[in-house]
């Protein structure tokens, strides 16, 4: 099943609208390629035609290592995992590091060359940088060929320098991957320490690990960073952890129209997207947006006074007319008063949800700027920015009337975020954005 979901939506070129689309497919999928036909849209209940769909990049950059035990334990034989095997006659390329090369081909293989990049390191007594971190995995399988079995272990020292490795990269998703026997008891560094160093670097270990491993300490050591551990009894099993790695493939779109309403107003727009296909499912296709809120309206207008009223003289009626046309006078400016409050209040009421209006997709400096709509005007809107794991690390509160900002931005490392905004305990989408400054 190909997923098909707006993502963002711009309006800096307003009436030109720009609307990000991503396609997702299972693992091992070729996405289709679409054309502007494949697509029905609307603004409102007004159909519109698309002007342009372009493909983009998905420009989500990933760094991975792949860290293989090569020590003594690695050299045991390892099941196959099949019903029927033979026992009694054992094939020396049954062994642990043997299978676990082969295995891991499953999940290299899915890499995408020029966005993913990989380093190879393996360790026994010692850890070894087989290859520097590269976009093609073409040389890996003759690397593989030179690592032999010996030694005792230090998976925890390994791991440490892996990580140390992926400090250089300042940008994308950060994981490792480790293939051991488990054994850790040659490491000068502790399971605390390697846990506290890559939470702090935000890398996610992944360990498949055999039954020589201390599973709870390894499984507790991967959730902690927000990574994943296998034990594993037999080649199938892992097989079946370098499948689970395997990338999705994705795709994205770039989706051109011209807003049928040019003058920005108050009024929230809703974009509706359907596709044509089989086996295509569109699981976001509605998108608001609003270029003004009520209280940008207003101070895009001059405000009306008594004094632009060239036509009354007060102080004349007043000497003409007495006090009645004074009275009448002030009933006139309360009534306008009214009005005006009510067209803000039914402005206000249009809103359903809190929304970011308006946010760059890319950000090169050390702040970026913010439009937000909120449903509630008298309760105060949180920005909140969230770590690629999913961890809250900075919040801006929007006060009062506020409804722009600038997000002050120098303490982030470069890298991808989502954020969101909450309002009345309702919440916005999730919306994303690449920190990319340069040196």
């Amino acid at each position: 099943m190909v997923n098909v979901a707006i993502s963002q939506v711009s309006t800096d070129s307003f009436p030109i609208i720009h609307v990000q689309l991503t396609v997702n497919g299972g693992k091992g999928m070729r996405l289709p390629k679409f054309r502007e036909t494949d697509f029905d849209l609307y603004e409102g209940q007004a159909k519109i035609k698309i002007e342009q769909l372009s493909y983009k990049s998905n420009g989500m950059t990933t760094y991975s290592i792949l860290l293989l035990d090569h020590s003594e334990a690695m050299g045991k034989y390892l099941s196959s995992g099949l019903e029927e095997e033979a026992f009694d006659e054992l094939d020396e390329n049954q062994s642990r590091l043997l299978q676990a090369k082969a295995a891991s081909m499953i999940w290299l293989s899915s890499l995408e060359e020029g966005i993913d990049s990989l380093m190879l390191m393996g360790f026994a007594e010692e850890v070894d940088i087989m290859t520097e971190m590269a976009t093609s995995i073409i040389h890996i399988p003759k690397v593989f060929d030179a690592m032999e079995v010996g030694g005792e272990a230090a998976l925890y020292d390994a791991l440490a320098q892996g990580i140390e490795g992926l400090m250089l990269s300042e940008t994308g998703s950060r994981s490792i991957y480790a293939v051991s026997s488990g054994e850790s008891g040659n490491s000068s560094f502790s399971l605390d320490s390697v846990a506290q160093f890559a939470i702090a670097q935000q890398v996610a270990i992944h360990i498949a690990a055999f039954e020589d491993a201390d599973t709870l300490a390894l499984s507790a050591l991967a959730q902690r960073t927000n990574g994943s551990f296998s034990y594993i009894e037999d080649a199938k099993q892992l097989r079946d952890y370098f499948n689970a790695q395997t990338k999705a493939q994705e795709d994205l779109y770039q989706l051109t129209y011209s807003s049928p309403q040019p003058k920005p107003d108050t009024s929230v727009r809703v974009i509706r997207l359907a596709v044509n296909g089989e086996n295509i499912f569109m699981s976001q296709g509605l998108w608001p947006y609003q270029m003004l809120t009520a209280e940008e309206l207003q101070a895009e207008q001059p405000s009306m006074t008594i004094a632009d009223l060239d036509i009354l003289d007060i102080q004349e009626l007043a000497e003409k007319y007495g006090l009645y046309a004074a009275a009448a006078l002030g009933a006139l400016l309360v009534l306008l008063i009214l009005m005006i409050r009510w067209v803000r209040r039914k402005a206000d009421a249009d809103l359903i949800v809190p929304a970011i209006t308006k946010m760059p997709e890319e950000v090169v400096k050390n702040s970026m700027r913010v439009r937000m709509a909120s449903p509630y005007k008298d309760k105060p809107s949180k920005f909140t920015i969230y770590s690629a794991g999913g961890k809250p690390i900075k919040d801006f509160v929007f006060k009062g009337t506020q409804r722009r900002a600038r997000i002050k931005l120098k303490e982030l490392p470069n890298g991808t975020y989502k954020c969101d905004l909450a309002n009345g305990g309702q919440l916005s989408e999730s919306r994303t954005f690449r920190l990319r400054r340069g040196n």
